[in-house]
């Protein structure tokens, strides 16, 4: 009992504190055999047990003691709170109030115990003094985590897409849109950053020029820095996710914008105006138009964000320290690769149709007329047929052309990238079809103008043929001298005449095989022209024999006209001989009357000059 009442006037004799050295950590210095002998005369009590006069006596302050260990757990706990939460950048502008706190609780850790007067009056004052520290430090910790919490909302990419392919203005005009409500939504935020900072100021009650509080605001402005730094990376990590192949690839992504690859008239280099094969809008940047232009935009708009509000130690912004970022370095020259070669990929495929070039550069008139005076066939009458099969390699070819083209895929995914080549496709067939389509009325051409021309021919022969030539005379010699001239005309066209009609009716079938899938006009589709009053086949089908009918006729008619074109002919000669001998007469008589000397007068001169000359006339 006497040890025990010793050793519990020893513990009661403790100071109310003690302190780490260490970490400066306090905690309430109530020995827990004090609590255990309070605890255990407290069952005695209950029980009727008898309680020594000493233990009583402890015992009756046991509600003092509950208060006042109660309140120091809650000054220890503040304190240990603040210094185990305190920042190395913060804890010098708390100093001052843990400063002010330790002088006041140095009572509590060297002079007073728990037999001291005036311990409530200690606790209330040290209890102020830390509550003011711990306000302090609450509205620092509060103010950081609005700041921190602020700037890591802002970590969300700066860039949306759609689950399709969209063209480059209208993602141009939905990204400006969404950009200015994120960069409205961050920058209402820096104003709050701002307001934030300035309360803990207040609060501090600190200098703005003290070097402790220009090092808590440094702090304060790398942790937006880091904050709008991550925006920045995690905008163009999206980016990079979205225009990399091989993501591309494993998450089965459509490509974000459509382009159109066409056939453009542009002025080049040179300032010469020329067909051109171009994307729409072109790939590099191009005054704000290109799709690289584009690309930059996004960019800048993730960039940009370190503009939208000032910085915490001076009048800037943070976009030097968004360039100089090491992470936003890489990732801008990842993403800048990644768009070069997807750009080299689409060049590719430009070229592939640049390789058509030829059907729109080449002068389809030149090309053509130079072709034509080579693709001809002289015949053993020296007639000139087209060469059928050279034009059938051409039309067979420029067909090829242009269903190999209409083959090609449309649209084409390239990377992030969808290129619509429907329009190329349209022009470089059309091209096709000019190629297909001159080949094609030319031979038209060549079969109406041959078949035309002879239809006419047979028609004006068979009508000169039906002239009446009267055997004695009396009709003249004219209709016989027609009548002659159409037969010479028949004899010369009869070889000529039957070595064209096999190779009409072949240019006819090659014109059919190829009429259905050219773009001809009406008037040169030869199933709807006519010669007379008959379609082109019928007509070359009913010619051979028309024109064996005219040469029949016409060897008729010779031999009907033969005896009086020989009457002809000696007359003929009978005026032939005539003729000769008043030449000779004439001849021999101007020879010796002629005036070649003259002995009169000039006026006898001239006369016999007129005289020679009116007979030489007549």
């Amino acid at each position: 009992s006497r040890d025990v009442e010793q050793s519990s006037q020893s513990k009661l004799k403790l100071p109310l504190l003690v302190r780490n050295p260490d970490t400066r950590l306090l905690g309430v210095n109530f020995d827990p055999a004090l609590v255990r002998l309070l605890r255990e005369v407290k069952y005695f009590l209950l029980l009727g047990l008898a309680v020594p006069e000493s233990a009583l006596e402890i015992y009756k302050q046991v509600e003092t003691f509950r208060r006042w260990t109660g309140n120091l757990d809650l000054i220890v706990n503040m304190n240990n709170d603040v210094l185990s939460a305190v920042l190395p950048v913060e804890k010098p502008l708390v100093m001052p109030y843990l400063t002010k706190f330790d002088f006041a609780v140095e009572k509590g850790l060297t002079v007073l115990n728990w037999k001291s007067a005036n311990i409530t009056e200690f606790i209330g004052d040290v209890m102020e003094s830390v509550k003011v520290v711990s306000s302090v430090n609450q509205t620092m910790k509060h103010n950081f985590e609005y700041v921190q919490q602020t700037i890591n909302s802002y970590n969300k990419p700066l860039l949306a897409r759609k689950p399709k392919p969209v063209v480059k203005d209208e993602f141009d005009r939905e990204h400006k849109n969404m950009i200015k409500e994120r960069y409205a939504e961050i920058k209402d935020g820096g104003k709050h950053i701002h307001n934030m900072v300035k309360e803990t100021n207040k609060v501090l009650r600190v200098s703005n020029a003290s070097a402790d509080w220009r090092a808590y605001v440094d702090f304060i402005n790398n942790v937006v820095v880091s904050g709008l730094a991550n925006c920045v990376n995690s905008s163009l990590e999206y980016l990079l996710d979205q225009i990399d192949p091989a993501v591309i690839a494993k998450e089965e992504k459509n490509p974000m914008v459509e382009i159109k690859l066409e056939l453009v008239n542009a002025r080049g280099d040179d300032d010469v105006r020329r067909e051109e094969v171009r994307f729409l809008p072109g790939l590099m940047e191009a005054d704000g138009k290109g799709v690289r232009d584009l690309v930059n935009t996004w960019i800048g708009s993730f960039l940009n964000v370190a503009t939208v509000f000032r910085r915490l130690d001076n009048e800037g912004t943070y976009l030097r320290e968004m360039h100089t970022d090491q992470g936003v370095c890489i990732l801008l020259a990842v993403i800048n690769e990644t768009l070069q070669n997807n750009e080299d990929k689409c060049v590719e495929l430009k070229k592939s149709y640049e390789d058509y070039s030829y059907l729109w550069e080449t002068d389809i008139t030149k090309a053509f007329e130079a072709f034509k005076a080579d693709a001809v066939i002289i015949t053993e009458n020296k007639q000139s047929l087209l060469d059928l099969d050279r034009y059938a390699a051409e039309i067979k070819k420029y067909e090829s052309v242009r269903d190999t083209i209409s083959k090609l895929p449309s649209p084409m995914d390239i990377g992030w990238l969808r290129v619509n080549t429907q329009p190329i496709k349209s022009q470089l067939t059309t091209w096709a079809s000019k190629w297909v389509s001159v080949f094609m009325e030319h031979l038209h051409f060549t079969v109406v103008d041959k078949l035309g021309t002879l239809h006419t021919f047979m028609g004006q022969v068979s009508q000169g043929l039906d002239r009446e030539v009267l055997e004695d005379g009396s009709s003249g010699e004219e209709p016989l001298r027609m009548v002659m001239e159409d037969i010479r005309d028949v004899r010369m066209a009869v070889e000529v005449t039957n070595e064209m009609f096999e190779p009409l009716q072949k240019a006819i079938n090659l014109i059919k095989a190829h009429q259905n899938s050219s773009q001809v006009s009406k008037e040169h589709d030869i199933f709807l022209v006519k010669i007379g009053d008959k379609n082109v086949q019928d007509c070359l089908d009913e010619a051979p024999m028309a024109w064996e009918s005219v040469v029949k006729k016409t060897f008729g008619k010779k031999e009907e006209i033969m005896p009086i074109q020989m009457k002809e002919v000696e007359k003929l000669k009978e005026n032939l001989e005539a003729f000769f001998l008043q030449m000779r007469t004439f001849r021999n008589t101007f020879r010796k009357e002629a005036p070649f000397t003259f002995d009169g007068s000039p006026d006898a001169a001239y006369k016999s000059l007129d005289t020679h000359a009116k007979e030489l006339i007549t």
